[in-house]
């Protein structure tokens, strides 16, 4: 399913750290969006909890690696939003 590997990866990159390879792997079988429409009943349930599994084995590494960025742009404080990124008015 290339259209789901691709809004899988491009996800990780909107915000901005690299998903790891494995997780991709798994989430690519994953039915998303528009594409639940054509899929039984049954089967999304399976799909779903399998996603739930994923969430919960991932979730507490996210938080932690997201919790390690903060702590580290609280000792900048001058340099937060000047990087590069959108354009601000």
């Amino acid at each position: 399913m290339a259209v789901c590997d691709e809004r899988v990866e491009n996800a990780g990159c909107r915000i901005g750290f690299s998903i790891p390879h494995q997780i991709v792997n798994e989430l690519r079988e994953l039915p998303l969006s528009t594409e639940r429409q054509h899929w039984a009943p049954e089967s999304l349930r399976e799909k779903d909890l399998k996603a739930l599994s994923i969430e919960k084995r991932v979730r507490e590494r996210v938080f932690t690696v997201f919790a390690r960025i903060a702590d580290n742009l609280k000792q900048y404080p001058d340099r937060i939003g000047t990087g590069p990124g959108p354009e601000r008015n």
